[in-house]
């Protein structure tokens, strides 16, 4: 279950769920928030957050919770660690996500009204303390976007006994898809941990 980044809608991020469907043998399902690409609605925050606990449910009508990997790129990793706070899922997996919005705009536009921009107040480090499952994070220590330091505050706020965070050394924001290493942790978190497959 995949949740994408803020930018670009499933024109673009269909082709990543399909390359990630063939090289690993899972159904992968992917949505557009409200206000992105062919979905409707108003972009509010309680109302989105809903959004993704509605798309996991269609996720369990379909298989079982165990058997159910939520996967979140930066802004994703906030539905998704929302969604595995509130559910037994079968894994996590972060990517490149942030701690929270207001400690992203203090960090990178300290100069801006933060009480004006946080309309969205996504706090991924309140709900990584509730979640046990299996969790994996994967960041480049180049991101100029989210700075690498907020996975590494994402994994050490996480209690799961089995968690792990993996390094794209000069990896940016957009761009790890572009690295051996992405891929082969991918496939250590996917294959050689275990995790449920279909």
């Amino acid at each position: 279950m995949y949740f994408h980044g803020n930018a670009r809608s499933l024109n673009y991020w269909g082709s990543w769920a399909e390359e990630l469907s063939t090289r690993y043998n899972y159904d992968v399902i992917i949505w557009d928030y409200r206000g992105y690409g062919k979905s409707n609605g108003k972009r509010e925050f309680e109302q989105m957050l809903d959004d993704g606990l509605l798309f996991y449910d269609y996720a369990k009508s379909k298989m079982s919770e165990d058997k159910i990997i939520v996967f979140g790129r930066s802004l994703g990793g906030a539905f998704a660690t929302h969604v595995a706070k509130q559910n037994t899922v079968g894994g996590l997996i972060l990517e490149s996500t942030f701690t929270n919005i207001e400690e992203v705009i203090n960090r990178k536009y300290w100069f801006l009204p933060t009480s004006v921009l946080l309309k969205y107040p996504f706090q991924s480090d309140k709900n990584i303390g509730s979640i046990n499952t299996d969790t994996f994070i994967l960041h480049g220590n180049k991101d100029d976007l989210i700075p690498y330091d907020m996975s590494k505050e994402l994994f050490e706020a996480s209690p799961a006994k089995n968690k792990k965070i993996y390094t794209v050394d000069g990896g940016g924001h957009n761009n790890l898809r572009g690295f051996e290493a992405y891929y082969q942790a991918l496939d250590e978190i996917i294959k050689e941990q275990g995790m449920p497959q279909n």
